[in-house]
């Protein structure tokens, strides 16, 4: 028999979505399949497709071709899409998803912070590496845990965004086949030693990132500047690897800055927008600041398995890592290598500009894909 794909739907090695992704099968394409099984439960659905290569379409995604089952399958109630929050609608992340077949397979994201929910399988699932930075002398008598031990989870939530794991119920992590590595640089996000985010930002290369998200922003004098940001330059030499940092967080009112690491050469600093794509009196102002994404009322997993709402650059930062994520991915499966420079280059390129500020822009993942497609 034959089936049909309603959208662009994954073809895996096996009938579960944690399974090897072997090719996509797109909307309006079809496939010839030997029969159907049973395997993973998607929102209330376990009917996967497979056919003689032993390789697996999950039936939700797909409609039989000519068949009495078409008529069946069609009189019943649709199932539920999984709910979307207005910052990923805003972005449109699922159009990204179905378009081009790419939720982030290949690729390694890296986020530096202050550990992970351990109670969160979203989370939990996507994790594909861990380290403990910090020390003992500088957090005594604390236990050192790859726990997130922060108030409200800020670890938790930077990784929920950038890729956590799709469960039918939420669509949150912008890309949630990517492998996630958690560097744990804080326990309640201040930065007792800077040296602690330069030693995370070492290990992420060193455990195969190729992307780097970190939602921490220093004030530093002028000769630790000077300092912190020779090393920092050292590290990331001839490295392809982007690296994302939080612009810095002012409050009410906008004021002028710079934080670090974000205002470090070959970093690339992010800030906030509110729900209506305009600039956010949150971010702190720098010229280094350029892209930008939402910011301000940002659903994500933190102490509770269910997403609430946080506001600031710690959370644009995160997706934005995603969303460069998910281009290293497709690059990686389209183009067999991908070049962080250039990609540096078509995120500004593609990227939206805010009001009338031609500094300022708003991420744009569907025009960025467009240029790495050509």
């Amino acid at each position: 028999m034959k089936i049909e794909a309603k959208r662009n739907l994954n073809i895996r090695q096996a009938p579960d979505l944690s399974s090897a992704r072997v090719g996509v099968l797109l909307a309006g394409n079809q496939a010839e399949v030997d029969g159907a099984t049973t395997g993973q439960n998607i929102q209330g659905n376990s009917l996967w497709y497979v056919d003689r290569n032993r390789n697996y379409y999950w039936s939700g995604g797909a409609r039989p071709v000519g068949t009495i089952d078409t008529i069946l399958q069609e009189s019943q109630p649709a199932l539920p899409a999984p709910a979307r929050f207005p910052w990923f609608d805003m972005l449109k992340i699922n159009e990204i998803w179905d378009t081009y077949g790419e939720r982030g397979q290949g690729a390694t994201i890296a986020v530096l912070d202050t550990g992970y929910n351990p109670t969160v399988p979203e989370i939990v699932n996507a994790i594909g590496g861990s380290k403990i930075i910090i020390t003992p002398e500088a957090y005594p008598g604390i236990p050192l845990v790859e726990e997130d031990q922060s108030n409200i989870g800020h670890g938790s939530r930077c990784l929920s965004l950038a890729g956590a794991r799709a469960n039918g119920r939420f669509s949150l992590g912008v890309a949630p086949e990517s492998k996630l590595l958690s560097a744990k640089v804080s326990i309640n996000r201040e930065i007792r030693n800077f040296d602690f985010i330069l030693q995370g930002i070492q290990w992420a290369i060193g455990a195969g990132a190729d992307v780097i998200s970190i939602s921490y922003a220093a004030e530093l004098s002028d000769a630790d500047k000077s300092r912190w940001e020779a090393k920092y330059l050292d590290i990331i030499k001839d490295k392809n690897v982007l690296i994302f940092a939080a612009a810095g967080n002012a409050g009410s009112t906008q004021m002028p800055g710079e934080r670090y690491p974000a205002s470090f050469n070959q970093c690339i600093s992010v800030g906030a927008v509110d729900q209506s794509g305009s600039l956010s009196p949150i971010t702190i102002l720098s010229n280094k600041t350029v892209l930008h994404a939402p910011g301000i009322d940002v659903e994500s997993i933190g102490k509770s398995p269910t997403p609430d709402v946080q506001s600031g650059t710690s959370y644009a930062t995160p997706i934005i890592a995603g969303i460069a994520g998910l281009a290293v991915a497709y690059l990686k499966r389209t183009k067999g290598s991908w070049n962080a420079v250039d990609l540096y280059h078509k995120l500004q390129a593609s990227a939206t500009v805010i009001g009338n500020q031609p500094t300022k822009k708003l991420i744009n993942g569907i025009e960025l894909f467009k240029q790495i497609t050509i």
